[in-house]
Order: structure tokens, then C-alpha cells, then sequence
């Protein structure tokens, strides 16, 4: 743990802890882009097209069947319990 979050909670104290964990992978913007390389890799990487119009039309006809070949729910597993004990862990 870096010096500044430690310096932080021990400023704050066992009793209160303000601080939110977010897993390197679970904002928005990491979703997005994991979503754009997956798609990308499937049905972009060998693609050729001879006009814009051509590239969008396929892409309105990939997005479909991507969604439902290869797009599933994210499951959260992070609870604040384990939040609690991962600060716990790492103060000590």
C-alpha cells in the first residue's frame, strides 16, 4: 500500500473509513474498452470495406449477434464487508 492511503486511514481511524475500493476493472471506462477490443477481435481485426457506409453497415449487423454470442452480465463481488477486511489486512 502506498504511503498516502495508509497516512489517510490512520488519520481517520478504525472507526470510521470513508474510503471506496474500486477493482481495477470495474469503472465504466475499462468496461468500455474491454468491450471495443472484444467486439474489435471478432469482428473487426481481418475486416476490409470499401466505404464508410459499408463499415457502418456492418457494424449494425454485428452488434446484434454479438450481444448475444458473447455479451453476459458483470457480476459484482466486492462487498463492503470485504472492503472492511482487505483495510484491515493492510493497516496492520
Amino acid at each position: 500500500m502506498s504511503q498516502w492511503p495508509r497516512a489517510a486511514l490512520e488519520v481517520l481511524g478504525p472507526s470510521m473509513r470513508v474510503l471506496l475500493f474500486t477493482p481495477a476493472h470495474a469503472s465504466w471506462l475499462n468496461q468500455a474498452e474491454l468491450l471495443l477490443r472484444a467486439f474489435a477481435a471478432h469482428y473487426l481485426q481481418r475486416g476490409s470495406w470499401a466505404s464508410r457506409d459499408e463499415l457502418i453497415e456492418h457494424l449494425d449487423a454485428s452488434w446484434p449477434e454479438y450481444n448475444r454470442l458473447y455479451a453476459h452480465p458483470f457480476t459484482w463481488s466486492w462487498t463492503r464487508a470485504k472492503m472492511h477486511e482487505w483495510v484491515d489486512r493492510h493497516l496492520s
